[in-house]
């Protein structure tokens, strides 16, 4: 595959960028490490949604996955804490990974890169001949919010690569997610389609843009 092929250019860390909703696309990732000889490192937003699914054919920090590391950092565990997932937490703890670890062999692992945790990876400290696989919509990279991650390459000398991705969740992924999470209220955003939403699952609330929604 692209991602694999891209790999096998870079002898350091393999960060990577892509919507954690878009399943398919986080399952290629895993293979790719996998084939490539390193380890998923997910943030515990991303083990979260993974472990909503409840679905043990999709890569997870569990016992089962030995080649799904997850970082934690104080935002994702204040987060999960304060909406009652210790259980969750709990259950990545075998599967934690620390920068220390990572920085002792950046390039046996494929970290998931946020630009909200540039800080946080950053603390990794060796980017040398290390690249960042981009697979999101390339529009993105083009908008004054992608400066911040520009900057962070440029920093540390990391390479950009394109593995190409639609950039959107599939119907079929959106509608496990809802299934999985069975949220009180969804609003539909980023999409040109919102009536959809209304039609396929339940508690949805539509917004205008600008219009504040206060969470009860």
């Amino acid at each position: 595959s692209r991602i694999k092929k891209i790999s096998g250019l870079y002898k350091g860390l393999k960060l990577f960028t892509t919507s954690v909703q878009n399943i398919d696309r986080m399952v290629s990732f895993y293979k790719a490490a996998a084939s490539s000889g390193c380890s998923l490192v997910l943030d515990l937003y991303a083990a979260y949604v993974l472990w909503s699914l409840d679905k043990q054919t999709l890569p997870q920090a569990s016992k089962d996955w030995e080649k799904v590391r997850v970082l934690f950092t104080d935002r994702y565990v204040s987060r999960l804490k304060s909406t009652r997932n210790d259980r969750m937490i709990a259950s990545c703890e075998n599967n934690k990974i620390t920068q220390a670890e990572i920085k002792a062999k950046p390039g046996q692992f494929m970290l998931l890169y946020r630009q909200s945790s540039i800080n946080d990876i950053e603390q990794i400290g060796d980017f040398k001949d290390s690249v960042l696989i981009y697979s999101m919509w390339d529009g993105y990279r083009r908008e004054p919010s992608f400066q911040k991650t520009q900057n962070f390459l440029d920093k540390h000398g990391i390479a950009l690569e394109t593995a190409h991705t639609s950039g959107h969740a599939s119907e079929a992924d959106l509608g496990r997610l809802v299934k999985a999470l069975q949220p009180k209220t969804l609003i539909p955003i980023h999409t040109q389609r919102p009536q959809d939403y209304q039609r396929l699952w339940p508690h949805v609330t539509r917004l205008d843009d600008g219009k504040e929604f206060v969470i009860p």
